[in-house]
C-alpha cells in the first residue's frame, strides 16, 4: 500500500508539472522529436546504403565469401543459412553467375547444405521428368554449375533433394529415393560430356564415345524404376540435344506476331531473353511463397512503417497497373520494355502479398500471366514463320 501512495503521489507530480508547461513548449518539444526521429532514420538509411555498397564491391573485386563475411561482421546480414542464400538471390545481378556457381559449391556440413537448399528451393521442378528438370536445373539463370567434380556433386546432390520435394509420389518420380535420383542425375551429366565431348590432339582424332548400351547396361538393377525404355529415352535426347550452359544476356528485339527479318542468332538471343526473365520473376515469386507471412527484409528500410508503405501502394497501383495494360494492348513490344514490364510486376506481386492486398496481387498476376502468354505466342509466330 505505501507503494501504490508513492505511485499516486509520483504520478499527480507529473501531472501537475505538465499543466504547468505550456502547450506551446509541449508542441515544440514534439516538433524537435520528430525532426530527430526523421534525421536518426536519414542516418540509419545511408549507413545501411553504404554498407550493401561496400560488400557489393567486395563481392566484385575479391570474392562473394568475403562480400557476406563483411555484411554478417557489420551486423547487416544474419549468420544463417536462409539468408544467406536469399542475399545471394536479391543480388543475384551484382555477381558473376560462376562466381555464384563456386561459392554454392563450396563447403561441407549442414550450414552449406541448408543454403544450397534454400537457394535452389526457389527453382520449381513441378510436374517435369527427371531429364527436363535437370536441364532446368543445370541451365538456369541464377547460376553456373562450377566445373570441379566435387562441387558439381554437391549442386546434384541439392537438386536431388529438391526434385525429390516437388515430386515425390507423382509420376514424374517413380524412383525409391533421393540417392537413386542422384545416381540418375550423375549418369545423365557422364553422358551428356561423354557424347559431346570434342575430338582432342592436333590430328583431332575422334574419340570414343558412349553407346546406348553401354549406358543403358550401367544403370540397370540400380533401381526398379530404371527401365529399358525410360534409359533409352534418356540417351536419345541427350544424343540429340546437349545440355549447355546459359551464355549471354538480354538482347534487343521484340515480343510480337510480326516480328520477322530477325536473323538466327538474333532470334535464339530473342528467346533466350525473354525465357530468363519469365523465369527469373516465377522463380522469385516462389521463393516469396516458400514462407507464409514471413519476409527477409535485406537492404529494405525496416524504418518506413509498413501502414505507410501500403497506403502508399494501394494509392498508386491501380494507375501503374492501367500503364502495362496500355502497353500489352499494343501489337508489338520491344524486348527490353517486355522485361522491365516483367520487373514491375514482379515487384508489383511481391508488395501486395507483403501488405495482404489480395486483390490487387490477383490483378498482377493475370498480367504476369498475360506477358508469359504473349512470349509464346510470339515464338509460335516466329517459329511458324520460319
Amino acid at each position: 500500500d505505501a507503494a501504490a501512495v508513492e505511485m499516486s503521489a509520483d504520478a499527480a507530480a507529473a501531472a501537475a508539472a505538465a499543466a504547468d508547461s505550456p502547450p506551446v513548449a509541449s508542441a515544440s518539444r514534439n516538433g524537435s522529436t520528430s525532426r530527430s526521429s526523421f534525421a536518426a532514420r536519414q542516418a540509419a538509411q545511408q549507413e545501411s546504403r553504404e554498407l550493401l555498397n561496400e560488400g557489393l564491391r567486395l563481392g566484385r573485386e575479391k570474392s562473394i565469401k568475403k562480400a557476406i563475411q563483411f555484411l554478417q561482421a557489420k551486423g547487416f546480414l544474419n549468420d544463417t543459412p536462409r539468408d544467406t542464400a536469399t542475399f545471394l538471390r536479391m543480388y543475384n545481378k551484382h555477381f558473376s553467375k560462376v562466381e555464384i556457381g563456386d561459392f554454392l559449391g563450396s563447403g561441407d556440413g549442414e550450414y552449406w547444405d541448408a543454403v544450397r537448399l534454400y537457394f535452389c528451393s526457389v527453382i520449381s521442378f513441378r510436374g517435369m521428368d527427371i531429364l527436363q528438370a535437370l536441364r532446368h536445373f543445370l541451365t538456369s539463370p541464377l547460376f553456373r554449375c562450377p566445373g570441379e567434380a566435387q562441387k558439381i556433386d554437391r549442386l546434384i546432390s541439392t537438386f536431388s533433394r529438391c526434385f525429390w520435394n516437388d515430386n515425390h509420389g507423382t509420376k514424374a518420380c517413380p524412383y525409391s529415393g533421393v540417392d537413386t535420383i542422384y545416381i540418375l542425375c550423375f549418369a545423365v551429366i557422364m553422358l551428356n560430356t561423354d557424347l559431346h565431348k570434342a575430338s582432342v590432339g592436333k590430328t583431332k582424332k575422334k574419340v570414343k564415345k558412349m553407346t546406348r548400351d553401354e549406358f543403358t547396361k550401367n544403370l540397370r538393377g540400380v533401381d526398379p524404376s530404371f527401365d529399358l525404355k525410360m534409359l533409352e529415352s534418356i540417351y536419345a535426347s541427350i544424343q540429340k540435344e546437349q545440355i549447355q550452359m546459359p551464355t549471354g544476356g538480354p538482347s534487343e528485339g521484340e515480343v510480337g506476331a510480326d516480328g520477322g527479318g530477325d536473323d538466327e542468332g538474333s532470334e535464339a538471343a530473342f528467346k533466350a531473353s525473354v525465357n530468363r526473365a519469365v523465369c527469373n520473376v516465377q522463380e522469385l515469386l516462389r521463393s516469396v511463397s516458400l514462407y507464409r507471412h514471413t519476409f527477409l527484409r535485406l537492404g529494405i528500410d525496416t524504418l518506413v512503417s509498413v501502414d505507410m508503405a501500403a497506403a502508399m501502394f494501394r494509392t498508386v497501383w491501380w494507375m501503374v497497373h492501367a500503364t502495362i495494360n496500355s502497353l500489352l494492348e499494343k501489337p508489338r513490344i520491344k524486348t527490353e520494355m517486355a522485361i522491365q514490364c516483367l520487373g514491375i510486376v514482379q515487384n508489383a506481386i511481391s508488395t501486395a502479398i507483403f501488405i495482404g492486398a489480395q486483390q490487387e496481387r490477383m490483378a498482377f498476376a493475370a498480367q504476369l500471366l498475360r506477358l508469359i502468354n504473349r512470349a509464346k505466342g510470339a515464338r509460335a509466330a516466329r517459329g511458324d514463320a520460319g
